[in-house]
């Protein structure tokens, strides 16, 4: 953090106490700076009160990437529970993974706007340092852009496992099953963005004539049903023993 001409070192997961004011030497070592616990002041006076409504109120911030991660960060636990429950998992767990982790934070959004408790804020005007609250529409756009680069990035893991599977049968002799052998990769990738594609369409629908009760699995299992049964069963393979 910058105050005036003064470069400040503040950590969010703990509060800023003041003790006493120190001047850091050039020769003092990273470790010797870590042990001061209390406050790091480099030249100056540390306003501890104003750092710590900074540290409170930083990380309501608006950064455009996060949804990305808080998309990555849900899917991943639901298909890790199902790991552990189950001891493996596969493409409907894939699927339904992402779909839980885009309503459960579309949801978030919208209700906290409409109810006025969700505070993000982004910087209007760097100069001025001046903040303004970030409106749900967004947020949304934010949150739809992370959905699609989460599609990309199911789409990826999909050539990578179609990658590893020819790798094994080149350089270890273990023979493809037929149908990996005759469907197309692009084509099965092409199924996953349509399958998430239209989840997010469905449920949004959804969401708006029943609120919160929109029921997540079930909506992704209609969807597979009616989908590309070829396409369905070649994923389903490619992301079997996981």
């Amino acid at each position: 953090m910058k105050i005036g001409e003064v470069n400040y070192q503040v950590y969010y997961n703990s509060e800023i106490i003041e003790r006493k004011s120190i001047n850091i030497d050039k020769g003092t070592s990273n470790q010797g700076i870590r042990n001061q616990k209390d406050v790091f002041i480099s030249g100056g006076k540390l306003d501890t009160e104003f750092v710590n409504d900074m540290r409170e109120f930083l990380p309501k911030s608006f950064l455009a990437d996060n949804y990305l991660y808080e998309l990555w960060k849900e899917s991943g636990n639901y298909v890790k529970t199902v790991r552990e429950n189950q001891g493996s998992y596969g493409f409907d767990d894939v699927v339904e993974g992402a779909a839980v982790a885009y309503s459960s934070l579309y949801q978030k959004i919208v209700e906290g706007h409409r109810n006025g408790t969700r505070e993000l804020y982004v910087l209007e005007d760097a100069k001025s340092a001046k903040w303004r609250p970030v409106t749900m529409d967004e947020e949304l756009e934010k949150l739809e852009k992370g959905f699609e680069e989460l599609i990309a990035w199911d789409q990826m893991v999909a050539k990578s496992r179609m990658q590893c599977a020819i790798n094994r049968e080149r350089f270890q002799g273990a023979e493809l099953v037929d149908i990996l052998k005759t469907t197309d990769i692009d084509q099965a990738s092409e199924f996953i963005e349509e399958t998430y594609l239209e989840f997010r369409s469905c449920f949004q629908k959804e969401y708006e004539e029943k609120g919160s009760v929109v029921d997540v699995r079930e909506l992704v299992s209609s969807i597979m049903r009616r989908g590309k049964s070829d396409m369905y069963h070649y994923c389903r393979t490619l992301f079997k023993n996981n």
